[in-house]
């Protein structure tokens, strides 16, 4: 994510490239910024998993063009 460090004196906003473990609120951030590796565990979901059953029953009634 971006964080917001402050204004420039011209008025621009400036920030850093930052990652954030979702589980604790834990900051890192590299010196590649995103281009580096994020420290691990970060505590994001791999995949999503619907386990409604009704998810699954009308799943191929979504229109994904629209």
């Amino acid at each position: 994510m971006r964080e917001f460090t402050g204004k420039a004196p011209d008025g621009s906003m400036q920030g850093r490239e930052i990652f954030r473990n979702v589980t604790n609120g834990q900051v890192a951030a590299p010196a590649e910024g995103w281009n580096g590796e994020p420290p691990y565990p970060t505590g994001d979901l791999p995949n999503c998993r619907h386990i409604s059953m009704r998810y699954r029953e009308n799943f191929d009634q979504i229109r994904w063009n629209q």
